[in-house]
């Protein structure tokens, strides 16, 4: 079980494109509910016509972002790469919490008591190669009690997630390797840093 992906809907779009790209992220794709604007067309291109993003992926080595148009910053779902041995264990696991399951063809969700919803993803084709990769994570949420079930849940896996209180969830920071800036924030106050 690999933690590969993180996702929020942000007001910054094209800022929160810009903050990833100055990392060495590459778009891969940027999604509307009409149409699509994908590399190599930039913001020069489409700024005019206001685009609603949907979706805008971004990969850097084995790590995946997307981020949609919200009117205010919400942090979403974080995402594992799992085998089928895993997913068919994670899935049985859920379903004995009584978490909701939505399975899909592409991905499948499992929504925590945190509301924080975890995406399970058998398909490697959503990473790039390289050595790139998310190291761990802070998320804060208003109630901790149930942190060890997500623990336990997650107990394979080799990267900790941290958890803090907040009046919201939200995603914290995030520890990456191989990053060239050693601390930056994004324009939705994720404090990103690098592997020591």
């Amino acid at each position: 079980m690999q933690l590969f992906h993180y996702h929020y809907w942000t007001p910054f779009v094209e800022e929160t494109e810009q903050a990833y790209r100055s990392l060495g992220f590459e778009v891969k794709g940027r999604f509307t509910k009409d149409g699509s604007f994908h590399p190599p067309l930039t913001w020069d291109d489409f700024r005019d016509k206001q685009p609603t993003f949907r979706i805008i992926e971004m990969r850097k080595g084995q790590i995946n972002i997307t981020f949609g148009y919200s009117k205010k910053v919400l942090f979403d779902h974080i995402g594992f790469l799992v085998s089928n041995e895993e997913y068919d264990q994670l899935l049985a696991q859920a379903k004995e919490l009584n978490w909701p399951v939505q399975e899909g063809e592409r991905r499948t969700f499992l929504s925590t008591p945190l509301r924080l919803r975890l995406e399970l993803q058998r398909r490697t084709d959503v990473i790039e190669t390289g050595n790139d990769a998310l190291h761990a994570m802070t998320i804060a949420a208003a109630d901790l009690s149930q942190t060890p079930k997500v623990d336990q849940l997650l107990s394979p896996l080799n990267q900790p997630i941290h958890w803090q209180r907040g009046e919201r969830l939200s995603l914290l920071d995030v520890v990456m390797t191989d990053i060239d800036k050693m601390d930056t924030i994004d324009p939705n106050g994720v404090h990103i840093m690098k592997q020591t």
